[in-house]
């Protein structure tokens, strides 16, 4: 039954610098109450000030407050509880009702919180755009951000005895067994693994919350504690007294051969149980490790648990910050764009798609519109990283399906457009890489090499092909889901098959590329105006004769385009000349499509995706006319 009367009195319109503080009253010594609260409107005030404006309902006790920021899941359940809001029954999910009762103070103490399911009106698309741009600083204002997990297990408790005890800096001695001090290893493993598994870590918000935290604080239940040692890296495990003497055994598989008396079976079976532990971490926890700044091989980080310091750390690039969080989970798929673009530095501004068709004439941003479907937004975002880098970055990114091929999609996307959340379960960063190029992004994408002999990057301007697509497309009478190129037919090629061949005038024609899907020989190879493979002082090789091309024609590559219609074509590949060789840009990622069905946890893994950019069936192409 629907308790909440309409229109809802809990909320009036708030201004873009406002936002609402809730006031959780104590329980009154009735642990098992009804929550109660106050929700306020509250002033977002200079950082200097510490808390929020808090406005009173009658005006006249006004005060600046320090609050805590409650971080969550949503959860799919629906509205299954209530809580008396301003003396009004509201309804919210059972997982909120439960850190409520929790989280309140005993008898008459009260505390204020900010919430987002209570303090945005989440059924004002326009405010809820508004107020997303603000929670960055919502988060970072907060004097703690808690992160509620859910009820606790009894292994809980083990864990985090075990915690307590266990650092990469404990000596043997100071793990001895007592009374006091009894480590229960299997317990210890069924609580990590309740931790590890805990659906707030895949939660796609829960990345910029932690990256905004001063100080964060994990809940399970009436358990807080803070993240470190142990719960940061499972394999401290092995450094339980009955565990030592086999820990570098263990680890040495040659050592292990060199003696005669084999790890018992019972120590064996907790090792292996140590490694499970680590894989659910590495896979469940990556990005939560990442975005809080907590570094487990960091000793300086591992001093510093209590507090996620924010001084000198670099806020992510946004591309980046897509591929690192698209295997993750929202609630609405929007959210894919909107909760990780408030801490990049990538601009965005609260609008409506609309009005971004007419604004991108003069500026470069994305809309944050929660009236928008997906699609408008993935298209506003790739065009936004176009007009920043290029069409390398379709080079780069863009997949296709099956679906996409076989044009069995419900809702497919512009060919030209990358869906981020495919992406990213496509590509992973590359261990360990050096490369000149591996430091381009959006924001130096045009950047040349320093000469004699130096390493390292320098600024420059876009080529003058870069500012032709630029204007091309900036163009407002031209619908956001079409993109405008230029380009040149590349005559002696042609498409049949699934190949693309070399026309020879005395030899038989040769397959020079062989692509994954079917083409056609409506097909055309296209010499696209502006793309580039490498840095922008570096042009790429490519030996054909231009003397037909116009005298102002810049070329950069190959791409096979599908007519669809009146001067209007799909993206189908881009013809690359070296096998391996692939735009500089954002070089620190490699295509692994394999790489999540390794994940235990991933329940979307990825099948017969092809990538956009296609090698030569042989090492090198040398094309001649």
């Amino acid at each position: 039954m629907d308790v909440v009367p309409e229109p809802n009195p809990l909320y009036r319109p708030i201004t873009p610098y406002q936002t609402r503080i809730l006031c959780l009253r104590g329980d009154h010594g009735a642990p098992d109450s009804l929550p109660v609260c106050d929700l306020y409107v509250a002033d977002i005030l200079h950082p200097k000030y510490e808390g929020l404006g808090v406005r009173s309902l009658n005006g006249e006790n006004d005060d600046i407050k320090e609050y805590d920021a409650l971080s969550y899941v949503w959860g799919s359940e629906g509205n299954a509880e209530v809580i008396v809001c301003n003396s009004v029954k509201f309804p919210i999910s059972r997982t909120l009702f439960e850190a409520f009762r929790m989280l309140r103070k005993s008898q008459t103490q009260v505390r204020y919180l900010w919430v987002d399911a209570i303090c945005i009106n989440q059924s004002d698309d326009e405010e809820k755009s508004k107020q997303v741009w603000n929670m960055l600083q919502i988060y970072e204002k907060a004097t703690r951000v808690i992160a509620w997990l859910g009820n606790a297990p009894s292994d809980m408790d083990n864990v985090l005895v075990a915690a307590s005890s266990i650092s990469p800096y404990t000596t043997p001695s100071h793990l001895r067994i007592s009374s006091e001090n009894v480590f229960d290893f299997w317990s210890i493993c069924t609580g990590l693994t309740y931790l590890y598994t805990r659906p707030w870590f895949e939660r796609i918000w829960v990345q910029q919350e932690i990256f905004a935290a001063r100080k964060l604080r994990l809940q399970c239940g009436n358990l807080q504690f803070e993240w470190s040692n142990l719960l940061s890296q499972p394999t401290l495990l092995s450094m339980l007294p009955h565990l030592q003497p086999y820990s570098k055994l263990a680890q040495d598989e040659k050592e292990y051969k060199k003696l005669t008396t084999k790890i018992p079976d019972e120590i064996n079976a907790q090792f292996n149980a140590i490694s499970t532990l680590n894989q659910l971490h590495k896979y469940n926890l990556n990005c939560f490790e990442q975005f809080s700044g907590h570094k487990p091989d960091s000793q300086e980080r591992l001093l510093e648990t209590s507090v996620f310091s924010k001084k000198g750390r670099q806020k992510p690039d946004f591309i980046e910050a897509l591929l690192d969080t698209g295997g993750l989970h929202a609630t609405n798929s929007l959210d894919y764009i909107y909760g990780i673009v408030g801490m990049t530095e990538f601009p965005a501004k609260a609008m409506t798609v609309q009005e971004w068709t007419i604004a991108r004439q003069h500026e470069v941003f994305i809309p944050i519109d929660y009236s928008a479907n997906l699609t408008s937004i993935l298209c506003a975002v790739t065009w936004a990283a176009l007009m920043k880098g290029g069409l390398a970055v379709i080079a780069k990114f863009k997949a296709f399906t099956t679906q996409d091929d076989d044009n069995a999609c419900e809702h497919p996307l512009p060919s030209w457009v990358i869906d981020w959340r495919l992406a990213a379960r496509l590509f992973r960063r590359r261990a360990n890489i050096w490369s000149m190029g591996s430091g381009l992004t959006l924001e130096n994408a045009w950047a040349k090499l320093l000469r004699d002999g130096h390493l390292g990057l320098v600024p420059g301007p876009p080529p003058a092909s870069q500012e032709q697509f630029c204007q091309d497309n900036r163009d407002s009478t031209v619908p956001y889901t079409k993109l405008i190129l230029r380009g040149v037919v590349y005559p002696a090629l042609r498409a049949e098959g699934n190949c693309i061949w070399e026309k020879r005038r005395w030899l038989t024609d040769k397959a020079v590329w062989q692509l994954e899907c079917d083409v056609y020989p409506t097909d055309l190879v296209v010499d696209i105006l502006g793309f580039s493979y490498g840095l922008a002082d570096i042009q790429f090789r490519l030996h054909v004769n231009k003397g037909a091309a116009p005298s102002c024609y810049e070329g950069g590559g190959l791409w096979l385009l599908r007519p669809a219609g009146d001067d209007e074509f799909k993206f189908v590949a881009s013809l690359s000349f070296v096998s391996g060789e692939i735009p500089k840009l954002y070089s620190r990622w490699e295509w692994n499509p394999g790489y999540f069905r390794e994940a235990p946890s991933q329940g979307q893994l990825v099948d017969h995706c092809r990538r956009f950019a296609t090698d030569p069936k042989n090492q090198t192409v040398y094309l001649w006319t």
